[in-house]
């Protein structure tokens, strides 16, 4: 499934959430920004996706697995060392405090980013370094929310 890197998110519903923005669903039919994203952030988002006990930026959770949409790959985990977390089961919520916004992403995200060198947004990526993976944080109830 594809949507323009910053869209106004729409999966799945009848109209556009206003408040909820695209990033990083992609796939091998349409073109996407590429470059190297810091190392800082791939960590930080691969932090984000695998959580913690009070950090959890997953929503829409799936039961079966998407493979990747550019190279077909399935079965894709990333791994703390402690926690495994699957990739192509959900999507993540990342606030963007100072707007009131939220942008929506593919757990695949991180695959995009690693494996095909995907450069999100400049805002994705500041709001990746600005999230506080200490506070408690549940995605399902802030997009119920919105």
């Amino acid at each position: 499934m594809f949507y323009k890197d910053l869209s106004f998110y729409q999966y799945y519903r009848s109209s556009p959430m206003k408040n909820l923005l695209n990033v990083g669903w992609l796939d091998d039919k349409n073109e996407f920004l590429v470059g190297a994203s810091p190392l800082d952030f791939r960590q930080k988002l691969e932090s984000i996706i695998i959580g913690n006990n009070d950090f959890d930026a997953h929503f829409n959770r799936v039961r079966c697995i998407h493979s990747c949409n550019i190279c077909g790959e399935r079965d894709i985990t990333i791994s703390n060392g402690k926690t495994e977390s699957v990739l192509g089961m959900s999507e993540i919520l990342v606030p963007q405090v100072e707007n009131k916004l939220f942008f929506a992403a593919p757990s695949m995200i991180i695959h995009y980013v690693n494996v095909h060198n995907y450069l999100p947004p400049q805002p994705f990526i500041d709001a990746v370094m600005r999230l506080d993976l200490a506070q408690k944080y549940c995605a399902d109830y802030i997009f119920d929310g919105l």
